[in-house]
């Protein structure tokens, strides 16, 4: 399907996010860059140059996941109709920036509980899961305020972590967590998106009073 091409906002008030990395990567093992918010759509700018354009029209359904147990902050949009991302086409696109390296939170998991560098990183772990919970907020807050005065209907849902299970709907265990429109896991490729609306019966197996899992 053909996108309209984006038409740019003028003025210095562009809603952007800036030290992001979009999945699926545009090219090589990582793509690094800035997302702005325009008039009828978003431009992801790569470290690189590589540039790629969500249109408001095509967005199906907008997520927002803080960062919760979880190593990323993230922002996904599952579109209507799939893009070109590198060479490959693709009905989900996302916008992360980890607060930890996985890597680094194995090491820290080994020293001491009372140690005062462990403390402080944890301190500063917390600050900074703070802080970037709240520019990714800000960010949709403000993409949907212009996408609603440029005509476009833009509403981002977060999913609540408290009703989460863990399931299996590619070949790995993930977490699943409901939001109001769908049934998600943003955190494991390849996603798992769901709508609610698509589901006509949900029929469970092995569901006896002994047992804590069953099949859905």
């Amino acid at each position: 399907v053909e996108q309209a091409s984006l038409v740019k906002m003028r003025d210095q008030r562009i809603p952007k996010l800036s030290d992001l990395t979009m999945r699926p990567q545009l090219s090589g093992k990582k793509s690094s860059g800035m997302l702005e918010a325009h008039q009828n759509g978003l431009r992801f700018t790569s470290k690189k140059g590589e540039l790629i354009d969500v249109m408001y029209a095509n967005i199906k359904n907008a997520l927002f996941q803080p960062c919760e147990k979880e190593v990323s902050v993230i922002i996904h949009f599952h579109l209507k109709n799939p893009i070109m991302v590198g060479k490959k086409k693709s009905k989900d696109v996302q916008f992360l920036t980890e607060v930890i390296d996985a890597s680094e939170a194995l090491d820290s998991s080994r020293r001491s509980v009372y140690d005062p560098d462990e403390l402080d990183e944890e301190q500063r772990e917390r600050r900074l899961r703070k802080t970037l919970n709240e520019a990714f907020k800000n960010f949709c807050k403000n993409l949907e305020r212009v996408a609603k005065h440029f005509g476009a209907n833009l509403e981002f849902d977060i999913p609540y972590r408290d009703l989460g299970w863990h399931g299996v709907p590619h070949r790995e265990m993930v977490f699943i967590q409901p939001t109001v429109n769908c049934l998600v896991n943003l955190t494991e490729m390849p996603f798992f998106i769901i709508e609610i609306e698509a589901i006509e019966h949900v029929h469970l197996e092995r569901c006896t009073s002994d047992r804590k899992n069953f099949d859905m």
